[in-house]
């Protein structure tokens, strides 16, 4: 089972339940060995993300994410801060928002306050 966590103040701001989709591409190893995949998002707060995948990614892995939402497509990268597996065989992974472009910002901010 994999159960890490970087930090002991994980959830600093509210989290709206919200259900989509995303996909994440690793960016801190090289493109050949890059792990990828489509991920079902769970939460999202003003400083992070939560979502399930199939497969463990290491804490520390730095990420770029493009979150399918209602309301359009919003990218963002940021580092995984917990990884654990579920009791269905899934993987719930913790992302810190690191950066996400000023044209999705306010689509972020939205999100995280309404969960839409």
């Amino acid at each position: 089972m994999v159960s890490t966590e970087r930090s002991s103040d994980l959830r600093r701001t509210p989290r709206s339940a919200y259900i989509h989709f995303a996909w994440f591409h690793r960016i801190d190893v090289a493109l050949e060995t890059a792990q990828q995949g489509i991920a079902h998002s769970c939460d999202i707060a003003d400083a992070g993300i939560g979502f399930v995948t199939t497969h463990p990614i290491p804490v520390g892995a730095r990420l770029f994410l493009i979150l399918v939402a209602p309301v359009g497509r919003i990218a963002a990268i940021g580092s995984v801060m917990n990884c654990r597996e579920e009791a269905d065989g899934f993987v719930r992974v913790g992302v810190a928002v690191e950066l996400i472009p000023p044209t999705d910002q306010s689509t972020w901010a939205n999100l995280a306050r309404s969960g839409q």
